[in-house]
């Protein structure tokens, strides 16, 4: 088996740490001690799709709507009635999941999508076999 590369790396990262969409595409510094550092990305935003959507397509991460905070002032967003409650969170449908991961000029800082849809990783996380057909890669791209 070939280790994954830093960015399917990262992305794995960000899902389990549940990150915003508009922040995967961001440069990460990780600071070492010593004055050492390591930078990661920034990161293409189609290929941060592309991965997003074969990891949906597993059924390996879901999108969710956190509770907005008191006084964020975002625009409301299509899917929002959409979503199934479960407990502070509003989950994204299949559907929606699938139409946002597939447009990331749609990650916006400034929109519930962006700023609040987090990926978080499901039970399943790298023990569930992949069903379904998922988005074909491109043929350059070595972790899909």
């Amino acid at each position: 088996m070939t280790a994954p590369t830093d960015f399917a790396s990262q992305m794995h990262l960000a899902v389990v740490e549940e990150s915003p969409l508009w922040s995967l595409t961001a440069r990460v510094v990780d600071h070492l001690g010593g004055g050492r550092t390591i930078e990661h990305g920034p990161w293409s935003p189609g290929e941060c799709s592309m991965l997003l959507l074969r990891w949906f397509a597993t059924g390996w991460l879901e999108l969710y709507l956190p509770e907005v905070p008191a006084g964020w002032h975002l625009r409301p967003e299509e899917w929002q009635d959409r979503a199934e409650r479960r407990g502070p969170f509003n989950v994204l449908t299949a559907e929606d999941t699938y139409q946002l991961l597939l447009a990331p000029a749609r990650w916006l800082v400034d929109t519930l999508m962006g700023r609040s849809a987090s990926a978080a990783q499901t039970q399943a996380w790298g023990t569930r076999r992949p069903t379904g057909t998922p988005p074909r890669c491109p043929a350059d791209l070595t972790y899909c």
